[in-house]
């Protein structure tokens, strides 16, 4: 029987960051004129090989506005191993391409970013709840700017509730509920982001799903971006 503490961890986690980040810090609030809610559109595939191996890609797309203004593209694969049935490692090589939002005295410009990352993720089970602990970390490559290589860690919990009898198979309803924070590793050390968000998700098959949710952004400079979350997600297993 594995202990009830990953409620005590999301509880916590999401309590901390977002204390942190909305303490008042003696400066102005960063002001801002482009919108604070938009979308994102996600994409995820996973794909099994064998026992041990698998192949995950993810591409999505973000805008400023809830259907205009691209904020961000990127698509990041990720080969995995699983190390043992409750861990999986990752190594993944991401393209991210952003522009700002364009306002009187600032053009829309873009910027490139590339990314090596390492990922963990350990999951574990209480009854029909499930919980996905993610450990990443990221070393950050920049194509302008006046810090042209980054490193963050990031750290995610997410719980998966089933909302009817269902437990994955065709006709499931289920929430995931999820809070990640990330830290600047370098060239500072600091608490730039926190993401807590909701979805309410269906199972159309065993191997496909999609999810519908909202997420609560909070940066370092105390801006708050609301977004909404459409995501899509499939599963092949080759032998």
């Amino acid at each position: 029987m594995i202990p009830a503490l990953p409620i005590k961890k999301f509880l916590i986690l999401c309590l901390f960051s977002m204390l942190y980040l909305w303490a008042p810090t003696g400066g102005a609030v960063a002001q801002t004129d482009r919108p604070d809610f938009g979308s994102w559109f996600i994409y995820n595939g996973t794909f099994h090989y064998k026992d041990r191996w698998l192949l995950f890609l993810e591409s999505q797309t973000r805008t400023y506005n809830p259907v205009t203004d691209p904020q961000t593209f990127f698509i990041r694969p990720y080969i995995g191993y699983k190390i043992a049935d409750q861990f999986t490692f990752w190594i993944g090589n991401e393209y991210h391409r952003s522009w700002n939002y364009p306002l009187e005295d600032m053009p829309r410009a873009a910027k490139q970013e590339y990314r090596l990352t390492l990922q963990g993720i350990l999951t574990s089970k209480i009854n029909r709840i499930k919980f996905q602990h993610r450990y990443r970390y990221e070393f950050r490559y920049f194509d302008k700017g006046e810090d042209l290589h980054k490193q963050r860690a990031r750290y995610r919990i997410q719980v998966k509730v089933p909302l009817n009898k269902g437990n994955g198979e065709q006709g499931s309803i289920f929430s995931n509920i999820g809070n990640e924070i990330m830290v600047d590793a370098s060239p500072d050390i600091a608490v730039s982001q926190n993401r807590l968000y909701g979805m309410v998700g269906y199972q159309f098959t065993p191997n496909i799903d999609m999810q519908f949710g909202y997420m609560n952004i909070i940066f370092e400079n105390k801006m708050v971006d609301h977004r909404m979350l459409f995501m899509f997600n499939h599963k092949l297993k080759f032998k």
